[in-house]
């Protein structure tokens, strides 16, 4: 990946790491891994949202509200401007589509997606998630985040399988 970036016009979208812990374990992945991180700065290589745009080839980094955001900057590509993304599984797994030729419909993310080995990021350590929002369509998940928030966490594999099953 850090190769990748260092070619003209390559770029990769990641949450904001100051607001999202994904954003935190991206950022980890690619220091861990060999990019130099600057913050944004003329001539630098980290920008917020459309300031990377406008940033052209000294933008390496597009920061992102939320991985949700992450995943449209990766999926809508407005003109090739982001390439790659790196986002959690269950923002890519039984999607509800709201807009584009998908609309009305839920499954996989059907753009390419290729999930990142626990060892790019284990310097940031696992990931803590203590709560979810989850639209209507993801009844299956929202049951089972229920159960183990009103059941102490119990880790039945059955609700493992479940949760699993949506990314998480």
């Amino acid at each position: 990946m850090v190769t990748w970036l260092a070619t003209s016009g390559h770029r990769v979208a990641v949450a904001d790491p100051a607001s999202a812990p994904f954003g935190a374990a991206s950022k980890q992945a690619l220091i861990q891994n060999g990019f130099t991180w600057t913050d944004s700065g003329a001539g630098q290589n980290v920008f917020k949202g459309s300031a990377c745009d406008s940033a052209g080839t000294a933008c390496k980094v597009r920061l992102e509200s939320g991985i949700s955001q992450v995943r449209g900057a990766v999926t809508a590509n407005a003109g090739g401007n982001t390439q790659l993304g790196l986002v959690a599984k269950s923002n890519i797994v039984n999607v509800s589509w709201t807009s584009s030729s998908l609309n009305g419909t839920t499954g996989n993310d059907p753009n390419t997606w290729t999930e990142v080995a626990e060892s790019a990021y284990s310097g940031y350590g696992q990931i803590a998630q203590y709560g979810v929002a989850l639209n209507g369509g993801n009844t299956g998940a929202a049951a089972a985040w229920n159960h183990l928030f009103n059941n102490s966490w119990d880790l039945d594999p059955t609700i493992q399988s479940t949760l699993a099953a949506y990314g998480y």
